[in-house]
Parts: structure tokens; C-alpha cells; sequence
């Protein structure tokens, strides 16, 4: 909200008084129902802001091969239908990032060791995120990468983690590695798909 123009007061992930008021601007800024809280259409015109379309659809629903294609449907309920999906999560946008690796050990996530900053365990398909950009528990798909250590073509992912060198439009991928392969991760630039629920 505050990079929006928004002002939250104190940014410190607390849900009070001066962000519910500051939210409730924003909602009815974007034309949602000002409900004060972040519902689905709150959640998408938030992530909006900082996306862009996807550049193609993931999934479709196109005939099966052999099969006859779909009936139209109503211009709406066509839309719907066609909204790109990962693994049951309809596609929001789309970011290019710069990415990084960190692992479980306390060189690798120093002071943290093998938990996260909130004191949960570190595990695959973590990644730790700038919130003001990406919130946290975002569902994400990250693509583009070259690393023996993570799944060829793209991962599912969760926005879990943060960190303090992660600032703007940046992501530190969770690897369970030892710091050698880690490291070998270096910077790269990769594409993350902002999922929703």
C-alpha cells in the first residue's frame, strides 16, 4: 500500500488501524468493494500493480485431441474459463527478478541457520521475498533458472521467507544443499508467475 501511495503508517506487517484505512482507500481507488480486509479481488488488484499478463497461458480448455471442441459459452463465463492455470492456481502476472540461492546452514542464512525469519523450518520450494513487492504466502511458479539442484522447466513455489538483502523485485531461492552448491546458484535472472489461491 505504501508504495502504492497508500500510506500504512509504520510498515510492520500488522493489520491496524492506519493500514485497514489505508487499504479501504485503495479498494475503493481500484473500484473493489471497500471491505477493509484483503479479499480476492483486494488480493488481485494489489498484485496488479506490480505485474504484467502472463506472456502465454499455461493450461487451457481446449478440446482433447480427437474430442469436439467446447460449445460457447456467454462472453463472461468465457473469459473465466480461459484463465491460465498452474497446478490449480489461476495465473495473476508475471515478473522478471533477479534471483539468488540460500541453504540451511548458518553461512548460507545468517543469523537464521535452518529456519526461516519467523522460526519455522527451511524447506524445498521456499523462497524469500521482498513483501512490499511480493506478499507473503503468495503462491508463485519460478522459471528460467539454470541449476542441476532445482526441477528442470520451473517449480512450484511459496512466498515463506524474507530476507534482509532482498529488496524490489528480487527472490532468494531455497536450496537443501551444502554451501559449495549453493553458491554455485550465483545471480541469475528468472521469471516468477504471481498464482493465486
Amino acid at each position: 500500500l505504501w508504495q502504492f501511495g497508500f500510506d500504512p503508517g509504520p510498515v510492520d506487517g500488522v493489520l491496524g488501524p492506519e493500514t485497514t484505512a489505508a487499504l479501504q482507500k485503495f479498494q475503493a481507488h481500484e473500484g473493489v468493494p471497500v471491505t477493509g480486509q484483503v479479499d480476492g479481488p483486494t488480493y488481485a488488484a494489489i498484485v496488479s500493480q506490480f505485474t504484467t499478463p502472463a506472456p502465454q497461458p499455461v493450461t487451457t480448455d481446449a478440446a482433447a485431441p480427437g474430442q469436439p471442441a467446447p460449445q460457447s459459452a456467454p462472453a463472461k463465463a468465457a473469459s473465466t474459463a480461459s484463465t491460465p492455470t498452474i497446478d490449480g492456481h489461476p495465473v495473476v502476472g508475471h515478473l522478471s527478478v533477479i534471483a539468488t540461492a540460500y541453504g540451511p546452514s548458518a553461512a548460507d542464512n545468517y543469523p537464521f541457520g535452518p529456519v526461516d525469519a519467523f522460526g519455522a523450518p527451511l524447506k524445498p520450494g521456499m523462497v524469500a521475498v521482498d513483501p512490499r513487492v511480493i506478499p507473503l504466502h503468495t503462491w508463485l511458479w519460478v522459471s528460467g533458472y539454470s541449476s542441476p539442484y532445482l526441477p528442470a522447466g520451473g517449480f512450484l513455489a511459496q512466498a515463506l521467507d524474507t530476507g534482509g538483502a532482498i529488496k524490489g523485485n528480487r527472490v532468494d531461492i531455497y536450496l537443501d544443499r551444502t554451501p559449495a552448491q549453493v553458491s554455485s546458484f550465483g545471480i541469475q535472472k528468472v521469471s516468477v508467475t504471481v498464482l493465486g489461491n
